[in-house]
């Protein structure tokens, strides 16, 4: 039997403050977004350029719940290990919806608090030297224009 593997790993800042919701069981769950940038230097312009990416996070693991219930503000950097899971429903009017998130389940997942730090007063990385990797090495669209 082959064997697959679904593990994301992710470190980033919180958007917001965690909200956190209660299953019909009782059990809390804690849902929030994570935000994650890349950086390069544009060939062109030589300007440095990022590109922020936001991932929804849902938390069933009872003791990281309450550990972002007591400790996770707007602006805490984290690092997550989890599973991509994808859900799609429908409303009462019948419009589609599809949703991937970043789920940390009771087992096989991780989540550390890495400090806090406002998302206005942090200093992006110095770029003086040519960065290892290129937009388009990593197969994105390049940022010259055709």
């Amino acid at each position: 039997m082959a064997s697959y593997l679904n593990r994301i790993h992710l470190i980033g800042d919180i958007d917001r403050p965690p909200e956190i919701r209660h299953t019909q069981s009782g059990k809390k769950v804690a849902i929030f977004r994570v935000a994650t940038s890349d950086y390069w230097t544009d060939k062109l312009t030589q300007q440095l350029v990022e590109r922020t990416q936001w991932h929804r996070v849902v938390v069933f693991h009872p003791g990281f719940v309450d550990l972002i219930e007591r400790e996770v503000t707007r602006g805490t950097k984290v690092y997550i290990e989890g599973q991509l899971q994808t859900r799609k429903w429908k409303d009462n009017h019948d419009h589609s919806y599809t949703v991937t998130e970043v789920v940390l389940h009771p087992i096989k997942s991780e989540f550390f608090l890495l400090g806090t730090f406002p998302l206005e007063e942090r200093v992006l990385p110095s770029f003086d030297t040519k960065p290892l990797t290129e937009p388009e090495d990593m197969g994105l669209p390049s940022t010259e224009e055709s």
